[in-house]
């Protein structure tokens, strides 16, 4: 996202993980991704209320399922966008991400025990807000917003019925002179989660002035549509 795809260390490492994630994709069972939380004698009790996934998806620690930062790093490297067998596996995961199987995961999967014997709660999944409820949640909405504005680079997304609901949904608020007037709420401007969490999406100097709204709910709205049109 940043302009570095064609650096060697990061071409390396997202190739690596496309490769990682592809035959989980492809396979698209998701049937054994847990395991009961006393499969290891030491599990913490402070995780008690937090599902283990089954050691068999991250051999070596290398997760087999896609995180939100996967996908960034697929959808922004030309040298994966523009070679049509990459290109088609990263598709191949984008279907997996939108099935309900997936969708219906918990929020950033659970916990790992790592090599060390450390657990830790992984996160990162890619949930899509509103997949199971039209609109989205008003606490997701700048997520959301980051959400579509990413996956609009994919084919897949594109002709989902997901994908439609939400333009159906922002169109609801073009107004009359042309302008887009989202809530306050799907913009929110917070210290941390500017990347994933869309919590940082102001972008006016002043946001109490009467422009600053307008001018930023148009800015996002033409930021997703151009870039559904662009494919």
């Amino acid at each position: 996202m940043t302009g570095y795809a064609d650096d060697e260390a990061v071409k390396e490492w997202t190739i690596r993980r496309l490769e990682t994630i592809y035959p989980t994709a492809k396979e698209g069972t998701l049937t054994e991704v847990y395991v009961p939380n006393d499969f290891f004698p030491s599990f913490p009790k402070t995780f008690k209320n937090v599902p283990l996934i089954n050691p068999e998806l991250y051999p070596k620690d290398e997760f087999r399922l896609p995180w939100i930062h996967d996908i960034n790093a697929f959808l922004h490297s030309p040298f994966i966008l523009e070679d049509s067998t990459l290109r088609s596996k990263v598709e191949k995961i984008i279907e997996f991400i939108f099935t309900p199987e997936y969708q219906k995961l918990p929020w950033g999967y659970g916990v790992i025990r790592h090599e060390s014997g450390r657990y830790y709660a992984m996160g990162w999944s890619v949930h899509l807000p509103g997949y199971f409820e039209t609109p989205a949640p008003i606490q997701h909405s700048g997520r959301w917003l980051l959400l579509l504005r990413l996956l609009a680079r994919s084919r897949t997304v594109r002709e989902h019925a997901w994908y439609e609901r939400s333009l159906e949904t922002l169109r609801q608020f073009k107004c009359e002179d042309g302008l887009v007037r989202f809530p306050r709420a799907f913009l929110p401007e917070k210290r941390i989660g500017c990347w994933v969490l869309g919590m940082r999406m102001g972008l006016e100097e002043n946001r109490r002035t009467q422009k600053a709204m307008p001018c930023e709910s148009t800015f996002r709205f033409l930021e997703i549509t151009l870039q559904s049109a662009r494919g």
